[in-house]
């Protein structure tokens, strides 16, 4: 079986190249550099290639899809896809386009009335937690909770269950696992520590992943592999709109706010596009945008790994007086300790450091410095470190020259209500500002906003905090989105210290606050600036 980074190219060289397309209607695409999945990365748009040359005979995009008489989504497809948003918000998922369902194939006769017991249980999270509390034989668990392999339910709160209660160490003790995710097979070593990465990171599972003692297991997969399709194509979402036993017309939506018609089908056990459609003449653009902007997320996840792996401390002191608020402070008599050349700073009666143990700068932050210090480091702006001449590195994006009013968040989206700002503002609707306490009603007021989402943009919580009864607004980064609904997946933000986690993770101390904003950063509006604004 093929490791991490061999299976991925030879997945990706292996893309049907559909002979005698239409006018520049099918992207030819070389084998990418290996993605990281870990850090939560989709699409690789740095891997998409030429557009084959054009055959004036041949059928496009559209006539191929056409020519299969796919079928609308299923009854059972579009009731797995409105509850989607209910488990996305709490876990991520390998997004797969189901063909053929995996429960579809009928379990031992024992394992068959343990399943249905989860499936049909009023608190499938009691229930599964009593199921592994009972049952320590690890074959019995594989037979109860693997659907053909995959980690699968199309109940939302059992898969919610199973995402967060069930990790390979509770069904596997062979000494190597297989684990297909986003087109690939990896092979997982069992260690003291549990089963590992092929770096040595711990090894998670994730509902969807496809799992087995056998490789062989994994040959024939059941359903399209999504994150394969943007990796492809460069495209943020992919929209199922008809599918068959081996093939699904897709709509991506790109970057640049198109949306194009696409076949993705699965051939030799791999996820492969055929082809993708729309206006010839707009695809070179359409192509370099999708290019540029996922090499941006790229750079931006760095840094969002990086400010994980240095923490910074929350702008707030550690001796603050009870009943006043100084968050922000810190940032400020650290930056003049900074620019002094010191390594400590003293404010209040307490010392801080403005250097890590490895001499890297860390700035306190408040949640939209973090967001703000993401963007700046993604794009090439960022403090020297010790040792080195106090100042920033200046890259591509540096907002100094904005002057945006970043010590508050009221402030900040009132200017960026203004036209010219460098920031784009989107308000959710008032029907969709609802609250995470409200569940599932949440969840699919996410998903009508997620048009407006995209990896890259802030979100802005707004809303009332039990702890001292008062509104309060937060803000978080997001870092992945499904494809299939665009809802947010993965965000990260600093509360404590810098992490990534699910939308739930993010929100729950506060449950009575709603997403009410997107903020996003217009590299456009930022480059027009004067010269004498960037000077």
């Amino acid at each position: 079986m093929p490791s991490t980074s061999n299976a991925r190219v030879a997945l990706l060289a292996s893309l049907v190249i559909a002979l005698g397309c239409g006018p520049a209607s099918v992207l030819e695409v070389p084998p990418p550099s290996p993605t990281t999945s870990d850090a939560g990365l989709g699409a690789d748009g740095s891997t998409l290639a030429a557009v084959v040359a054009p055959s004036p005979s041949a059928p496009t995009c559209e006539m191929r899809i056409a020519a299969r008489a796919l079928a609308a989504p299923s009854a059972r497809h579009a009731a797995y896809a409105d509850g989607l948003p209910q488990v996305i918000v709490h876990a991520q998922i390998d997004p797969v386009l189901f063909l053929a369902w995996p429960d579809a194939h009928p379990r031992a006769d024992a394992a068959a009335t343990l399943r249905r017991g989860l499936d049909h249980s009023a608190h499938p999270s009691r229930a599964l937690s009593q199921f592994l509390a009972a049952h320590a034989s690890l074959a019995l668990r594989r037979d109860v909770l693997l659907s053909d392999g995959y980690l699968f339910s199309d109940r939302p709160a059992l898969a919610v269950a199973l995402s967060a209660q069930v990790q390979l160490e509770d069904l596997f003790d062979a000494e190597h696992v297989y684990r297909s995710r986003d087109g690939v097979i990896d092979v997982l070593d069992r260690t003291d520590a549990g089963y590992v990465e092929p770096d040595g990171a711990p090894a998670r599972l994730r509902l969807d992943d496809r799992v087995s003692e056998d490789p062989g297991a994994l040959e024939d997969p059941l359903g399209i592999d999504l994150e394969v399709v943007r990796e492809e194509t460069g495209a943020l979402r992919t929209i199922p709109t008809a599918l068959d036993g081996t093939s699904a017309a897709l709509d991506l939506v790109f970057p640049d706010g198109t949306r194009r018609p696409s076949l993705a089908v699965i051939e030799g056990g791999r996820t492969e596009v055929v082809c993708v459609g729309g206006a010839p003449e707009t695809l070179d653009a359409t192509r370099a945008d999708a290019s540029a902007f996922w090499a941006r997320h790229r750079a931006l996840v760095e840094a969002v790994q990086a400010l994980i792996d240095e923490r910074p401390r929350f702008d707030e002191p550690t001796d603050e007086p009870e009943g006043v608020q100084q968050d922000g402070q810190l940032r400020l008599a650290w930056r003049a300790a900074y620019d002094r050349g010191d390594t400590t700073f003293t404010y209040g009666t307490v010392d801080y450091p403005v250097f890590d143990g490895a001499g890297r700068p860390i700035p306190p932050e408040v949640c939209i410095d973090f967001v703000f210090d993401a963007w700046q480091r993604g794009g090439g702006t960022w403090y020297r470190g010790a040792g080195e001449a106090p100042g920033r590195t200046h890259g591509d994006v540096d907002l100094a020259a904005a002057e945006l009013p970043r010590r508050s968040l009221t402030l900040l989206l009132d200017a960026a209500a203004v036209d010219g700002s460098v920031l784009d503002r989107f308000d959710v609707p008032r029907e969709d500002l609802v609250p995470l306490a409200q569940g599932a009603a949440y969840a699919r007021a996410i998903a009508r906003s997620a048009d407006a989402f995209r990896e890259g943009d802030a979100l802005v919580v707004y809303g009332l905090r039990l702890q001292d009864m008062r509104n309060h607004h937060h803000a978080l980064l997001v870092v992945r989105t499904e494809p299939m609904t665009g809802v947010p997946m993965l965000v990260a933000d600093n509360q404590g210290r810098p992490q990534l986690r699910s939308l739930v993770s993010a929100m729950q101390a506060a449950p009575l606050r709603a997403i009410a904003h997107r903020l996003r950063l217009d590299l456009d509006a930022l480059a027009a600036l004067s010269p004498e604004q960037q000077s």
